[in-house]
């Protein structure tokens, strides 16, 4: 790439006053109309001014000889001012205001801006979107845009000598910031660059300003286009968005295009002033990296699975991140409505190793900390997250977590390794089974062949050894069946939705109830599983129940594996077999204790039975 290429796609208005040729003075004063303006310019070397004095309501307009197109969520940019705004009324009564219409006597107002909203004296470049619904109407105006003005507000006293309304550069278009190119060679993109080209004397986009170190933007800043890479590397930067009033809420946007596209921002600082437009941030392509940035009062984020963003969300609106690198980021009182999300987590990859050491906090609304969509694993691992100001409840627009309706009922497993807060959870679909998995370690089997080879397709059991750990061991339950679920009344069983157990001791047992089974958990003392029973509807014997750690072959490198948490050390024993293909081996015995903060491994070795 080259050096940095700063452009825009606003389109020109009027930017130089040497003469009033086209223009019209509005509420009367046409003798005050003063071009060129040399005083107080602020693009150019000139502008237009007009004695705008007291207990008044006056501006100018100018005719353009044609009618212009503004594009969907643009904007008509004028630079506006009046030199002594204490004596123009509040922006609610029309202080300052932008003209547009079909003549010099049909045109609508829009309300920019007052003496409650404007620093003293200076310029200032207001957008206004001319389909937006004005706040005034001069006359029977078209839908043609052809004259474009401004009108002062003076309701009593105020300067009785000179010109203080003046308006500059006018321009219109999407108000599109376009940064393109930068090179490590060549010096990449900044905000230093584009406000030095975008205003500078000779340009004034009004679309971004530097004020005593602090950049002030509006608009649509576009890092690389759909033919043209950026590299655009900042750090310690503050922005403000501006309170645009007349704009559309997708006014203010920050768009990263490109596939070569790389954006690093360190420490940059962006929060909006105003809430018609918040300022949305999306990542379409490109690599972008955000690093202790802070965002503040901003719309949506909308990120790819490539992003990396360890940053602060302050009073935001909803991130979607579908796999994004978000470590050590902050979700601080966010501000999306009732019932949303403030993160959104929407794609086939665990949160694990994405989102570890996170804050959430509760905003203003009754909102959730994360939404894991119908497209999230079943299967997540959330490490060292806080969740503060949650509900302690579950099914409420507050609780914690939400999962979305996957079209069918489905069981989640929310492991929380090292987790603070409320673990609550409000279900998209009423019939799904979600468990939280507080700080779980991993049980793993590695079998190995007579060659010390990872071996897949050995049965792996394992379940508990004795009564001395917490989970079940031989314990004595009760069964009724209905229909297709049998019950188990087994009193403070301890196990939770996937667990596995075996049962034994059903005198009037069939091949379907004995042996290991799949458990739904409805209390502390009942839990259910499926059959094809349709025999007796309440079992006799002296039936016992026991907790299966694993019962499973090996796959993938070996590995049987279970993740589960317990409150304290679990005796396991069991064995491996792999009998019924060959190559076959003789059965090995396998035992060992299930740490409650580390868990176990096992390796066990196989012998070929020849």
């Amino acid at each position: 790439m080259a050096v940095p290429v700063y452009a825009t796609d606003l389109t020109t208005i009027l930017l130089e006053f040497p003469n009033t040729t086209g223009w019209t003075a509005v509420g009367g004063g046409a003798s005050g109309l003063a071009a060129p303006e040399t005083d107080y310019f602020v693009q150019g070397a000139n502008c237009i001014s007009k004695a705008a004095w007291a207990s008044a309501l006056k501006g100018m307009i100018y005719d353009f000889g044609s009618g212009i197109t503004v594009p969907t969520t643009g904007a008509v940019v004028i630079w506006i001012n009046h030199a002594t705004m204490n004596s123009v009324a509040a922006q609610s009564s029309g202080g300052l205001r932008m003209i547009i219409g079909s003549s010099a006597t049909a045109y609508k107002h829009w309300y920019v801006g007052g003496n409650d909203t404007e620093i003293l004296g200076l310029h200032n470049p207001y957008p206004v979107d001319p389909t937006l619904t004005a706040d005034a109407t001069t006359g029977a105006p078209s839908a043609t845009l052809q004259f474009f003005g401004g009108l002062a507000n003076l309701p009593s006293g105020g300067p009785t000598k000179g010109a203080p309304f003046a308006l500059d550069a006018m321009r219109y278009g999407r108000c599109r910031m376009d940064v393109t190119e930068g090179s490590i060679a060549d010096g990449d993109a900044t905000f230093a660059g584009l406000e030095s080209t975008g205003n500078s004397v000779s340009n004034r986009w009004g679309l971004i300003e530097k004020i005593k170190g602090v950049f002030l933007m509006q608009g649509f800043l576009q890092l690389g286009t759909s033919t043209t890479a950026v590299r655009f590397v900042d750090a310690n930067r503050v922005i403000f968005w501006r309170d645009a009033l007349k704009v559309a809420t997708a006014f203010h946007r920050v768009e990263i295009q490109n596939a070569s596209s790389v954006v690093t921002w360190t420490n940059i600082t962006m929060q909006a002033l105003g809430t018609t437009s918040r300022g949305t941030f999306v990542v379409t392509a490109g690599t972008a990296t955000l690093t202790g940035c802070v965002f503040v009062d901003m719309g949506t984020f909308t990120f790819l699975a490539g992003t990396t963003a360890s940053s602060t969300f302050r009073r935001c609106l909803a991130v979607t991140a579908p796999g994004s690198d978000l470590r050590d980021s902050r979700f601080e009182t966010s501000d999306v409505a009732a019932d949303a999300s403030a993160l959104v987590w929407n794609v086939a990859t665990d949160v694990d190793g994405k989102l570890d050491r996170c804050f959430w906090s509760k905003g203003a609304t009754a909102h959730h900390a994360i939404e894991l969509g119908a497209s999230a694993p079943l299967s997540t691992t959330f490490r060292n997250c806080t969740f503060s100001g949650f509900n302690a409840a579950d099914g409420n627009n507050d609780s914690t977590f939400f999962t979305a309706d996957r079209g069918s009922n489905q069981t989640w497993t929310i492991n929380l390794v090292s987790c603070t807060g409320n673990f609550t959870v409000k279900k998209g679909r009423a019939g799904d089974t979600v468990n939280f998995v507080i700080n779980p370690v991993t049980t793993l089997v590695n079998v190995k062949d007579n060659n010390n080879n990872n071996l897949d397709g050995a049965l792996v059991y394992l379940r508990a050894l004795d009564g001395t750990g917490p989970m079940p061991f031989q314990d004595s339950v009760t069964i009724t069946r209905a229909g297709a679920v049998a019950t188990v009344t087994h009193a403070a069983h301890g196990m939770e939705t996937g667990d596995l157990v075996v049962i034994k001791g059903i005198t009037d047992k069939t091949e379907d109830n004995a042996g290991t089974h799949a458990i739904t958990v409805l209390t502390a003392g009942t839990y259910t599983y499926v059959t094809t029973d349709s025999g007796s509807t309440s079992y006799t014997g002296s039936i016992i129940s026991t907790w299966i750690a694993i019962a499973t072959t090996t796959a993938g490198g070996g590995n049987a594996s279970k993740v589960k948490s317990y409150t304290a050390n679990q005796p396991v024993t069991g064995w491996v077999r792999k009998s019924t293909t060959a190559p076959r081996f003789k059965p090995a015995d396998i035992s060992g204790t299930i740490n409650s903060s580390s868990g176990l491994t096992i390796s066990a070795k196989m012998v070929l039975d020849e």
